[in-house]
């Protein structure tokens, strides 16, 4: 028995010496084969043609350049047309109703409420994130927590950070707290 195991490593060892030589003898085969720079008719660097001075004209007329004001984009997002309803739902936050409430929540650039879907480990991790908390915290973390457990009538998980001021939420709460915060007036 132990004859057959050697006589086998033996003849397995020189048949793997045997393809390793083979596949060298096909990459030298093959590189000895590829065309040169010089018959592809490449040089190594390009000659870039000298740049010809375009001649242009510059515009007084302001008609003009009202046209080209509208291709540059603002460097500011502009407030959003005041309107009795928006086609999308989005609603412009109330300031008279959320001024009696003890914390505040910012909301983004472009206007909107600063709640997020975040899903970690491949997706199976799904997480409510509220940012830009000011104020109160611990009671809007409760608020919040005692309307989701009375809608979905079950124990919601959550974290606080008072130092990044977010609040997170175990699950995807993101329509159910954005509706919330705009009853509130945020």
């Amino acid at each position: 028995m132990a004859s057959i195991k050697i006589l086998t490593v033996s003849c397995l060892r020189r048949i793997s010496r045997i393809q390793a030589v083979n596949t060298l003898n096909t990459a030298r085969n093959y590189a000895s084969k590829l065309p040169t720079a010089e018959e592809l008719n490449l040089t190594l660097k390009p000659e870039i043609p000298p740049r010809e001075s375009i001649e242009y004209v510059v515009s007084k007329c302001p008609k003009e350049w009202k046209l080209v004001e509208r291709l540059i984009p603002p460097k500011v997002v502009p407030d959003p047309t005041v309107k009795p309803q928006y086609p999308s739902g989005w609603q412009p936050p109330k300031a008279e109703s959320s001024a009696q409430l003890p914390y505040f929540v910012e909301r983004s650039k472009n206007h909107m409420p600063g709640v997020y879907l975040v899903r970690q480990v491949r997706g199976q991790r799904v997480r409510t994130k509220i940012r830009k908390v000011s104020g109160d915290i611990w009671a809007l973390e409760r608020d919040l927590k005692e309307y989701l457990e009375e809608k979905h009538q079950k124990e919601v998980i959550s974290q606080i950070n008072e130092v990044t001021r977010c609040i997170w939420f175990k699950g995807d709460y993101v329509n159910d707290v954005i509706r919330w915060m705009t009853q509130k007036g945020f």
